[in-house]
């Protein structure tokens, strides 16, 4: 279940993703959305992230953007909330650089010390996702309010490629925006860790997926393919190898409906 954030934290946070894995002990697979994100476990864990290490509830857990897939092996992830952050944030909150950040996976107390034990200590006494996330809200309403404002520039480039769905070329991003190519280069190398093209060919195939479930229209792969950007087959299934590491038949038979990028894995 996708939950919207407050109006005054969308400038860092996409949405709040509560998730509970349907298939026992199964090996999954997780891809890049575009975005890093927080996990918030749900009840005592052995959260497949940092090596199997013992997590408890409330416990959070960081990941910076993913620039190739990653196998979560069994025993399988608890429930969890999962804070999809805007592709800036994780850098923005932590002043870390995010080259720095990109393709980690770390306690979040290692990015923001004290205060993820502050949050940890609000979530573990809490069984309702609801005050859940309102402890989480919270939490980063505190931390928005020592921090000066986000980038502009980054702000219109992303909402231009996201309402684009990645379609968008970059000279056509460079017009709208009246910019150079290499000032935004430089602040997604500042701010986010990989380019405007790459980032676009993420968000192509995340539109190419959530194409084809859609309740309300039938495409077939073929026309989501083309719907999404790509000029044939053989670009989609090149591109969609790439970021997911493996191809749409495999993905669409054993893919977890819970979660776009995050999915049981078969071989």
């Amino acid at each position: 279940m996708q939950i919207v954030p407050s109006d005054g934290l969308k400038l860092i946070i996409r949405h709040f993703l509560i998730y509970y894995p349907s298939i026992s002990n199964s090996v999954m697979r997780f891809f890049s959305d575009g975005s890093p994100g927080i996990v918030v476990p749900l009840s005592y864990s052995r959260l497949p992230f940092l090596k199997n290490q013992e997590l408890q509830k409330g416990e959070p857990v960081a990941y910076g953007l993913m620039e190739h897939p990653i196998i979560i092996p069994p025993p399988p992830a608890c429930g969890m909330i999962v804070i999809v952050l805007q592709p800036y944030a994780l850098a923005f909150l932590s002043g870390i650089k995010p080259n720095v950040l990109k393709n980690c996976i770390l306690p979040l107390s290692t990015l923001l010390g004290t205060s993820a034990h502050i949050l940890k200590t609000a979530v573990e006494g809490l069984s309702d996702e609801n005050e859940i996330i309102k402890e989480l809200e919270k939490f980063f309403f505190d931390l928005l309010s020592n921090l000066p404002p986000t980038d502009e520039l980054l702000r219109e480039s992303l909402y231009l490629m996201k309402q684009s769905h990645g379609k968008i070329s970059i000279n056509e991003l460079l017009r709208g925006l009246s910019v150079s190519e290499r000032l935004l280069e430089r602040r997604f190398d500042r701010f986010i860790g990989i380019s405007p093209k790459k980032l676009s060919g993420i968000l192509r195939i995340n539109h190419y997926l959530k194409l084809l479930r859609d309740p309300n229209q039938v495409y077939t792969q073929v026309q989501a393919a083309l719907e999404a950007g790509f000029y044939d087959q053989a670009h989609l299934n090149n591109s969609f190898k790439e970021i997911t590491g493996t191809s749409p038949l495999k993905y669409l038979a054993s893919s977890d409906p819970l979660a776009i990028n995050l999915f049981s894995f078969r071989g």
